[in-house]
Order: C-alpha cells, then sequence, then structure tokens
C-alpha cells in the first residue's frame, strides 16, 4: 500500500510541476482542469485509507493513516503556497466573464482556497500553519480511533435478566445472548450492538 501511495503522490507533484511549466496563457481547460484532477489518483488512494482505517484499527494502518495524512497537508501546500500556480488561477480567475456559471463557481472556489490555505502568508506563519495542520489530522486520526473503542461490542450491550423481555427472540441468539452475559459474569442474557442482535431484537 505504501508504494501505492508513494506513487500516486509522486505522479500529482509531477502534474503539479507540468502545470507550472506550462507556457500557454492560462485558460479554464489548461490550468483549472488539470489542477481539479492533479491529485486524483491521491485522493482516491487517500479515501480507501481512511475506509480501511475505519473499519481496521491495527497499528499498522494508524502509520499509514497518519503517513497519507502528512502527505495531503503537503501537498495542499505545494499548491497553495505556490506562486506560479496562484498566477494562472487569478489569471482565470479575472477573465471569467468568458466562462459559463459552472465554470465560474469551480473557478471561485480554487481561487478563494489559496487564500483560505495561507498563500498571503508570510513564510513563518506557512510554517506554522502546516504544523498545526498536521497536528489536526493527528487529532482527527486519535478522535476517529478513540469513537471506534467507544462504540465497540464491550461498550454498548442491553443486558436482560427476565424472560419475558426475551420472549419471541430466537433460540440461537438467546443462546449466543446467554453466552456473552456468562462471560462477562452476569445472569441472564446481554445482547450488543453487532448488526446480528440489533436485528434480532427490532
Amino acid at each position: 500500500m505504501l508504494q501505492s501511495i508513494d506513487e500516486s503522490y509522486n505522479q500529482t507533484i509531477q502534474r503539479l510541476e507540468e502545470l507550472r511549466q506550462e507556457a500557454a496563457p492560462p485558460t479554464f481547460d489548461n490550468t483549472i482542469l488539470p489542477l481539479m484532477y492533479a491529485d486524483d489518483s491521491f485522493d482516491l488512494i487517500h479515501s480507501y485509507v481512511h475506509i480501511f482505517s475505519s473499519h481496521l484499527k491495527t497499528p499498522e494502518i494508524l502509520e499509514i493513516e497518519k503517513y497519507v495524512n502528512n502527505l495531503a497537508v503537503e501537498l495542499s501546500d505545494q499548491i497553495h503556497f505556490d506562486a506560479t500556480l496562484y498566477g494562472r488561477v487569478q489569471k482565470v480567475y479575472d477573465d471569467k466573464e468568458n466562462l459559463t456559471p459552472e465554470q465560474v463557481d469551480i473557478v471561485e472556489s480554487f481561487y478563494e482556497s489559496f487564500e483560505e490555505n495561507g498563500f498571503a502568508l508570510p513564510a513563518d506563519k506557512r510554517k506554522q500553519l502546516t504544523a498545526l495542520k498536521k497536528e489536526l489530522a493527528v487529532l482527527q486520526q486519535n478522535f476517529s480511533s478513540n469513537l471506534t473503542e467507544a462504540s465497540s461490542l464491550e461498550n454498548y450491550q442491553i443486558h436482560v435478566a427476565s424472560k419475558w423481555e426475551v420472549a419471541g427472540i430466537p433460540k440461537r441468539s438467546l443462546k449466543d445472548a446467554k453466552a456473552i452475559a456468562k462471560s462477562l459474569g452476569k445472569k441472564g442474557w446481554v445482547f450488543t450492538s453487532s448488526v446480528e442482535d440489533l436485528i434480532t431484537v427490532l
């Protein structure tokens, strides 16, 4: 997976460099569209990593998630701190009267993203912003991990002690619930937040 992440990252860097070297005057087609799709493969892998990490909280996956999050911040900086790219986007923005309403919305979004991501900041403030974004990514990752842990089966349980409350529930489900209760040192039945238990109870 790390190889695919690095390859998609390097591909994005190469595309950005090609855009910087573009000799033709900036237009929607030769500036905004390439910028829109520059990180498409990296963005796809980034999404896959988040999906994996939301279901598989192993130390290896969490390290990969941290790695790809840092690369995402670096890619954002590669775009939004770059004067050449900003100049090309600004030129298209200034000439937006020739664009369709949909294109104008896209151009304005890109133009505003430079300001939102610190283009106008001095070098020292940019470094601080980058550090803050990486720290925020770590905090978000930790929050997600803690939320998953808090939502585990051990933390969401329904303990039922009376037989009339479990009337109508299939015997197999009752047997499983009784085994869980026994493992927890409880009498009766314990239903968890698993999909199977939820469907059974509902």
